[in-house]
């Protein structure tokens, strides 16, 4: 007796055999092709080959960004210490705060890229010395010039790293702490309407 269902559905399951196996095996280009008929495995890296060297624009910005976080942490203390104002006091607190935090984040940053900082001063324009001999109502109003000054100095080195620097890392480091430097010179500018005011 003859079962012509059963026949078919085996011809069936040869034919589909034959194609899979056959399709399998044109899919490849012959010099990409292994035994298996499957693409060859993602190349590795070569161990013991020399990483690519860190762009020289990224080691600037790391050591200006550090030079840039402890002027302003500084001009912070000062006015922290000598500033008259409650609001001049206030300032100063969230820069050395702010600045603190900063830096510490820059030393995390470059050890990871294994790059040492220079701890090297001369950043600014020698508004420090300066603003360090004021006292009283004096002291503030050179506060809030200072502010101004060293901020736009500052943040106009982060907008040029958006430009100049490689390193992804490096870059959204950037980019996270421009708005905070970029807020001090509006916050100086809010503290001397408010001397001008008390003044009148």
């Amino acid at each position: 007796m003859k079962f012509p269902a059963l026949l078919n559905h085996a011809n069936c399951l040869i034919l589909t055999t034959v194609l899979l196996t056959t399709a399998g095996c044109g899919l490849l280009a012959k010099g990409k092709r292994t035994k298996m008929g499957t693409p060859p495995p993602a190349a590795t890296p070569v161990p013991g080959a020399t990483p690519p060297p860190f762009a020289a624009q990224d080691k600037q910005f790391l050591n200006d960004a550090a030079r840039i976080f402890a002027y302003e942490r500084r001009l912070g203390s000062l006015a922290t210490q000598y500033g008259v104002s409650d609001d001049a006091r206030n300032l100063g607190n969230l820069m050395e705060t702010e600045m603190a935090l900063a830096g510490e984040n820059l030393k995390v940053l470059a050890a990871s890229k294994q790059q040492p900082l220079d701890a090297a001063t001369g950043w600014g324009h020698g508004g420090l010395e300066r603003l360090a001999s004021q006292r009283g109502s004096d002291f503030d109003r050179r506060f809030c010039e200072e502010v101004k000054l060293s901020g736009p100095e500052g943040y106009g080195v982060f907008d040029e790293a958006f430009r100049k620097v490689v390193d992804a890392n490096i870059k959204e480091f950037a980019k996270n702490w421009y708005p905070i430097l970029r807020n001090y010179p509006r916050e100086a500018v809010k503290l001397e309407m408010q001397l001008n005011k008390k003044r009148k």
